[in-house]
């Protein structure tokens, strides 16, 4: 399970995106308001991604984010996200020169903020379809609004094909192999099987293209 160090000195923020995260299924490891110790628990520990405020009011540095994270670079390339009021090219270009970093300007949307923890740490735990779905990849469960949708075996094996294979054309043969192995099944078979997992998705992601197969479009 991925790790994520929260840096930010405004609590109320803080709050609300350890919260969020620990929702959508993210191990928080620590959220620090102050800089003091941040850059021992970035190297000390197993950190996988850290969220950092730009600007950490406890420090003289109205930039004391960026200073921390080139002192964290020096010894760890993990993954930072800034979090930032600032909308100056100058501070933004400071921040990206970090490196395997990027930023969010407050104030920032969940689903921005989720696309950019999964561009960085990958495929660790969940991923977001929309704002209604979520799939649950180390428990492979689908859920609505954070209620399990119950999927049999053919459903499940058929929804981790198409989101392992998301916003690509997967042609009948393909997702038959892919969900049947090498057992020879009807066409109708095959159209009564995604019909159902349509259905349970509220017609939702699943798109025909005709003559070809299907397009999973998240």
């Amino acid at each position: 399970m991925s790790n994520i160090l929260i840096v930010e000195d405004e609590s109320l923020v803080a709050i609300r995106i350890e919260n969020f995260l620990k929702k959508e299924g993210y191990h928080i490891l620590d959220t620090i308001f102050e800089s003091e110790n941040v850059y021992k628990r970035a190297i000390e520990e197993d950190v996988d991604l850290i969220l950092m405020d730009i600007n950490l009011k406890d420090s003289k540095d109205d930039h004391s984010g960026i200073d921390l994270a080139r002192m964290i670079r020096e010894q760890s390339n993990v993954p930072i996200i800034f979090l930032t009021g600032y909308i100056r090219k100058s501070v933004m270009r400071k921040a990206i020169d970090v490196g395997n970093s990027t930023f969010l300007n407050k104030p920032w949307r969940e689903l921005e903020l989720l696309s950019q923890i999964e561009k960085y740490i990958g495929w660790y735990h969940h991923t977001r379809l929309d704002e209604e779905f979520t799939f649950d990849n180390e428990r492979l469960e689908l859920k609505r609004d954070e209620e399990i949708v119950n999927l049999n075996k053919r459903e499940l094996e058929l929804l981790k094909f198409f989101i392992d294979n998301k916003n690509k054309i997967m042609t009948n043969e393909v997702i038959e192999h892919s969900v049947w192995d090498d057992h020879v099944i009807t066409d109708s078979t095959r159209i009564a099987l995604i019909s159902k997992l349509r259905k349970k998705l509220n017609g939702k992601f699943i798109v025909t293209s005709r003559g070809l197969g299907y397009i999973f479009k998240i």
